[in-house]
């Protein structure tokens, strides 16, 4: 027969965890975790002027746009954060170096 310390123990090994999953559970239904619509960014492309296709971009794209999105330059070989625009990068390597 259980004493009423070893019940009140066996009952809190099976009580707590449940009580935590659905305290869990109640939170993630809370508005704090409720989806938020995305915050629109700003389109760089100048309204009337977005591709239609891509044969549309490239052909909009001078050859040196072209080289930029094409290069993937390292970071360390950038002199100042302007050279991504500057040279119109593609995208940049952070290396482990």
């Amino acid at each position: 027969m259980l004493s009423v310390k070893n019940a009140m123990r066996a009952g809190l090994k099976i009580g707590v965890p449940t009580i935590v999953i659905a305290m869990l559970l109640m939170t993630m239904t809370t508005n704090s975790f409720a989806a938020r619509p995305p915050t629109p960014t700003p389109s760089p492309i100048p309204p009337g002027n977005a591709c239609t296709s891509t044969a549309d971009c490239l052909s909009k794209m001078t050859l040196d746009e072209k080289i930029g999105q094409m290069t993937q330059a390292n970071k360390n070989a950038l002199t100042t954060p302007s050279d991504i625009t500057t040279y119109a990068l593609g995208s940049l390597l952070s290396g482990g170096g």
